[in-house]
């Protein structure tokens, strides 16, 4: 299991990408890096208005290749000290740019999460459910598709994915295989093996 640094917590902001960016490069960084950074740079990719909340997948999944992530002891702003749009605003992140270390090159869709959980953690989606609020998550007889949240998938127990979250009581829970997750990536640092795996990876 990949054991994280530190717990985010995206508090009232939609910076789960963010944190799930941030805390999968932790562990190629070695220490603690700023997820609003993440956000504001998938933002910046994404090209959608700062006030629309969230980021597409590829777009923070782009944003992590091309601009990295910063290093939380280089950072002037955090969730606890600035408001969401400020943080939210890639302009605010400009001077900071020399500071930023990249440690991918590609990323690419999961299909074997237990495969891929061998070598590196996994970012995933899924419709985020009133009902859970405890440290195990169990199916839900009438899923409702109200709140897509991105989580970071660290390990496996048992019937259990272990995720890494950015809320709830203490960060780390537990995902019952049988719920239905969206979509799964992972980052790597080696390139794309060739262009057309490139495209698959960015636009299908």
């Amino acid at each position: 299991m990949f054991k994280p640094l530190e717990i985010k917590r995206q508090l009232k902001t939609d910076f789960c990408y963010g944190c799930s960016i941030a805390s999968a490069a932790e562990q190629f960084v070695g220490e603690p890096c700023e997820e609003s950074y993440s956000f504001a740079m998938a933002k910046k990719v994404s090209g959608q208005s700062l006030k629309q909340w969230g980021v597409p997948p590829k777009a923070a999944l782009l944003a992590a290749v091309e601009y990295g992530v910063l290093p939380k002891k280089h950072s002037p702003y955090s969730i606890a000290t600035h408001n969401r749009d400020f943080l939210a605003d890639w302009k605010n992140w400009q001077d900071l740019e020399k500071y930023t270390v990249r440690p991918w090159k590609s990323f690419h869709r999961v299909y074997n999460i237990s495969q891929e959980l061998q070598t590196t953690s996994v970012i995933a989606g899924l419709f985020w459910q009133g009902q859970w609020t405890g440290e195990y998550l169990e199916p839900v007889p009438t899923p409702h598709k109200f709140e897509p949240h991105e989580v970071r998938i660290i390990g496996e127990k048992g019937n259990y994915w272990v995720i890494q979250n950015s809320k709830g009581k203490d960060g780390i829970q537990y995902l019952n295989k049988d719920i239905k997750i969206d979509h799964t990536y992972a980052l790597s640092p080696l390139p794309w093996s060739n262009l057309l795996s490139e495209l698959i990876a960015k636009y299908l």
